[in-house]
């Protein structure tokens, strides 16, 4: 048997961004070109290690692998909720990656789960805690389809309570950190050895015996080799990523386990391809036969403790003063603002508690008229925001409900309430207080949180709890002179994203602007019914009047609606919504509109919107980032092709000018530049954007902007590059068709031609799962194409011989 065991554990986490009312995140820029960060952390990490690619001393792609199925890891169980919905592909390869490894570790899968929205446990009371328990368990089971042995701690913040619920949930180990050790002793003997200053030995497990009579198992990952994992650059090369690894072991005769535990993020997104040098070194350890791979319950199974341990309570992996970063100015930051402090984190902390704590009578007094366990109830809730189907719901309702209560009636507020509970317990995800500033995305989303909690709970309860929430946030000092205060930036950054049913009809009235045929769907968690859409024009202004029904999917709230939206072209929108004013009313006001627009009374027309909708109306300006951005995006689109029309004449004039400033070896003037620069550019995308490329004139585009050293958008070139060989390369996996392949193959030769570098990643993924994947001869089975087929593996670095494979 061997005696050396490896465990590498990835703690795979981003907090939730998703709008508290419409359960959706909206555009962030400063994640361009995604959509989001979620987007664009799953696209460089999380994806990636389900797919991660092997290569050869030449740089070609040999294997695919699915790391999940090595490694030890957790997720953040808002992030799968998004990653199952936003990218179905990499999260079954997570859920894959998780069975294939209770193939290989003998009945243990290697997915642990984690306490649900990542609050730090200690600072929460016990029926929090075990809710936090309860949900992470939950989601962990609907999605991995077994039971849970273990689960993350948020932070590895620990205390005695929280590894007694724990334990209570059959949890058989945790991950800590070594610092978090305070002595330790042989099981069966008295005296306790200090380890205090990062002294445990960390290559096997120690037992934790709880004040209530049970243990619970306990992991200190090396600190030191984690650490160069995550901040030192270790995952640069992934030879040298396994050797330091495999050279770390001692010189015991007994069995030892090294292991490393860092944030997953590090395998991608902090450092480019370090899934790569994951996959490598995991390649490389295998095969040397020294080191045999494990995940932490294997490894209990066969060496179980021998020794105890004792706990630093209230200790983390990230804060030296133990819990102090998540509510005081401890002095951990990150190190943001030289002269900044975290002053801020003290009364941000008392308001969320203040808000928590002042509902919770409210909420036990007002669910106990309905069901005889309220907290029960909210223990069980997670099975409701996992499944929001009728049936699920129903069930639900007949479980908790008493009896010859019906749920028709009041099942809408219970829901309610039980929203309000979920985002008392959002408020506290803990990346609100682990940054720099109060005004930083992640503390405003835990403020949004608290702003929908307050709504709800004076909508259910009566109960406005605003302004002593905001009294005790005016403590709280912004580092930036512009903010104020905790206050300020609540009404300013977090309220502002409140939407209620006016507010979601003026939304979807701008979607009808541009759409020919109109009907029911959903926006984001409603859905909506039209019961009568009327459209009218009076040249390139148009006005459309509706009467719509919103219906809430989390809590069955709805709303019947009219509005009206007048377009005059361009960025000019202004939309009036109320609420449903009758039959009657509302064809008055149709009939107005029709009137106005007929006889091309335009100014009329604006004025009758501020007669009917005043005080509910809204612009462009008012729109969701999403919506305003495609909006944007249409009604410019005429504009902007006349402007790119004007700019290619110019540089049409000029264009003998620029090249006989090219044939001299002479820079192009500025204004010259910026205007080759956009039409090269932009000549490149259309030709891309084409269904058949014209390869001739992409190469010439490509030659031209070359020669008079035009500097091309290449951010938005790459995109466009990259879509357009996605496309080209599904259609010939769909049709297997031969000028789909040349098509492709061409389009690959034309990337070397570029000015600059593309990262064909995601192209040569896609590329080696389809030929590894194949059950016959590529040869024998594209007798014309295999030519093609070579040239595209060659320009891809894939190697395509019969031992390559997808793992």
């Amino acid at each position: 048997m061997k005696k050396n065991y490896l465990c590498i554990h990835s703690h795979f986490y981003q907090p939730p961004r998703e709008n508290p009312w419409l359960e959706a995140i909206d555009y962030q820029e400063s994640a361009s070109p995604y959509h989001d960060w979620n987007e664009r952390i799953n696209a460089e990490c999380y994806n990636p290690n389900g797919q991660s690619r092997i290569l050869d001393d030449q740089g070609r792609v040999i294997r695919l692998t699915n790391n999940y199925t090595r490694m030890s890891f957790n997720f953040g169980p808002t992030l799968l909720s998004w990653m199952e919905e936003n990218d179905p592909i990499g999260y079954n390869a997570i859920l894959e990656g998780d069975r294939l490894s209770r193939e290989r570790f003998e009945g243990h899968g290697s997915a642990i789960a984690q306490a649900y929205n990542h609050i730090i446990l200690p600072l929460a009371n016990r029926r929090d805690k075990e809710t936090q328990v309860i949900w992470g368990l939950l989601d962990f089971e609907k999605r991995f389809g077994r039971k849970a042995e273990a689960m993350w701690l948020p932070e590895t913040a620990v205390d005695l309570e929280t590894l007694e619920i724990l334990a209570n949930h059959g949890m058989k180990f945790v991950i800590l950190a070594p610092r978090q050790a305070d002595a330790v002793r042989n099981i069966g003997q008295d005296n306790w050895h200090s380890v205090i200053g990062d002294k445990i030995d960390t290559r096997h497990p120690y037992q934790i015996r709880l004040p209530n009579g049970k243990t619970i198992s306990a992991f200190f990952y090396d600190g030191t080799l984690s650490q160069a994992v995550a901040f030192e650059g270790l995952l640069n090369n992934g030879e040298i990523f396994a050797r330091r690894l495999m050279d770390s072991f001692d010189e015991r005769t007994e069995p030892q386990i090294l292991h490393i535990a860092t944030d997953g993020e590090s395998y991608g997104h902090h450092h480019r391809h370090g899934d790569m040098a994951l996959a490598y070194a995991f390649d490389y350890i295998e095969k040397s036969g020294q080191v045999e791979l494990v995940n932490y319950s294997l490894y209990l199974e066969k060496f179980p403790p021998k020794c105890e341990v004792r706990i630093h309570e209230n200790s983390s992996w990230s804060c030296i003063h133990g819990i102090e970063r998540w509510r005081s100015d401890c002095g951990c930051n990150g190190g943001m603002g030289y002269h900044w402090n975290q002053k801020w984190r003290k009364p941000l902390r008392e308001a969320m508690d203040f808000l928590h704590d002042q509902l919770e009578i409210p909420y036990e007094d007002f669910m106990s008229v309905y069901t005889d366990d309220p907290w029960g109830m909210r223990d069980n809730y997670i099975h409701i925001i996992l499944d929001r189907s009728e049936n699920y719901r129903s069930e639900f309702f007949n479980k908790w409900l008493k009896p010859g209560i019906n749920s028709a009636d009041v099942g809408q507020n219970i829901l309610k309430a039980l929203e309000l509970q979920r985002n008392l317990l959002l408020i506290f995800t803990s990346c609100a207080w682990f940054f720099d500033e109060i005004s930083g995305t992640e503390a405003v989303q835990d403020l949004q949180y608290a702003a929908r909690a307050i709504e709800l709970a004076k909508e259910i309860f009566d109960i406005d709890l605003g302004d002593q929430f905001t009294a005790i946030l005016k403590e709280a000092p912004s580092n930036l002179p512009e903010f104020y205060n905790g206050k300020y930036v609540y009404e300013n950054l977090a309220v502002p994203a409140h939407v209620d049913f006016l507010k979601l009809s003026a939304h979807l009235a701008a979607t009808t602007l541009f759409k020919d045929k109109i009907k029911d769907g959903h926006l984001y968690c409603f859905d909506f019914h039209w019961n009568n859409i009327e459209r009218f024009y009076s040249g390139k202004a148009q006005v459309v009047c509706a009467h719509v029904t919103l219906k809430s999917r989390i809590t069955l709230e709805q709303q019947e609606v009219e509005f009206a939206i007048i377009h005059l072209g361009d960025h000019n929108i202004n939309v009036g919504a109320l609420p449903y004013s009758g039959k009657e009313a509302y064809s008055i006001m149709v009939k107005d509109f029709s009137e106005a627009f007929k006889h091309g009374y335009i100014a009329n027309a604006l004025r009758i919107l501020d007669k009917y909708f005043e005080g509910n109306l809204y612009s462009l300006n008012d729109l969701f980032r999403d919506q305003r951005k495609e909006i944007i995006d249409i009604v410019f689109s005429q504009t902007l092709s006349g402007v790119e029309d004007q700019l290619k004449n110019i540089y049409q004039q000029y264009y003998s000018v620029m090249r006989y400033l090219s044939n001299i070896h002479v820079a192009l003037p500025p204004v010259f530049s910026h205007i080759a620069r956009f039409v090269q550019s932009r000549d490149i995308e259309c030709e891309l954007a084409n269904e058949e490329i014209n390869i001739s004139e992409l190469n010439r585009h490509i030659h031209e902007a070359k020669q008079y050293g035009v500097e091309l958008d290449a951010l938005r070139i790459e995109t466009d590059y990259l879509q357009a060989l996605q496309r080209l390369f599904n259609k010939f996996k769909q049709t297997e068709n031969e000028d789909s392949l040349k098509q492709f193959s061409e389009l690959l030769e034309t990337v070397t031609q570029l000015p600059f570098s593309i990262d064909l990643g995601d192209i040569q993924s896609a590329f080696a799962i389809w030929a590894f994947d194949q059950k016959r001869n590529l040869q024998a089975a594209f007798p014309n194409t295999y030519s093609l087929i070579e040239k595209s593996a060659l320009n891809l670095s894939v190697r395509i011989q019969s031992e390559t494979q997808h793992e």
